[in-house]
């Protein structure tokens, strides 16, 4: 199983030592693609993170997506459905603000030498200029893995404002150009 989009939506960011319950679910299929579902609450109750996943199984031969859907049981929650709609492929844009280059390095390799999510997301969060991130909270968080980029490969981040507190980046291969990782973040003021 291989992470191939993501959406999480943030209500409230904890605070230090706060306890917090996490919850997950399967919440079906949707052509090739795994759904699951997250939720973090306060126990008291308050939700401050809602998520979606879509996940791929990847034939580590051929590097392919794999439909197994007919081969696992439909697994769903419909009476919990915490991110509503589809995740689709997140747009392309022409406006880039920011931009920088970084080279995958052994720490940014999983178990499936893959570049993590937590790579990538640091990597779009570090083009931005600290002043620019000092005087807003993220919101919500999409991301779209495209392809992938492997050890001691370098890659060119861009980010671009698509309107008031709303950015999309993505990552380029250094070497075709081609896209690797699109994101899309959106801000409010603190």
């Amino acid at each position: 199983w291989v992470l191939s989009r993501m959406k999480v939506d943030i209500d409230r960011w904890p605070v230090k030592e706060e306890k917090l319950i996490l919850e997950t679910w399967p919440q079906g299929f949707d052509r090739l693609f795994g759904i699951r579902d997250f939720e973090i609450s306060d126990t008291g109750g308050g939700m401050l993170v809602t998520a979606r996943t879509y996940w791929l199984v990847i034939d580590l031969n051929t590097r392919r997506p794999k439909d197994i859907s007919k081969d696992l049981i439909e697994f769903n929650n419909p009476e919990k459905d915490s991110v509503t709609g589809k995740l689709s492929r997140l747009s392309d844009f022409s406006n880039v603000l920011f931009q920088g280059e970084e080279e995958v390095l052994p720490s940014d390799i999983d178990m499936n030498n893959h570049v993590t999510s937590v790579s990538y997301t640091r990597w779009i969060m570090d083009v931005f200029p600290e002043a620019e991130l000092r005087n807003m909270t993220l919101r919500s968080y999409e991301i779209n893995h495209v392809s992938e980029v492997f050890l001691g490969e370098k890659v060119h981040i861009e980010i671009g404002e698509e309107g008031t507190h709303l950015y999309s980046g993505r990552i380029l291969h250094l070497q075709t150009g081609k896209v690797a990782f699109r994101a899309k973040m959106v801000f409010e003021e603190k």
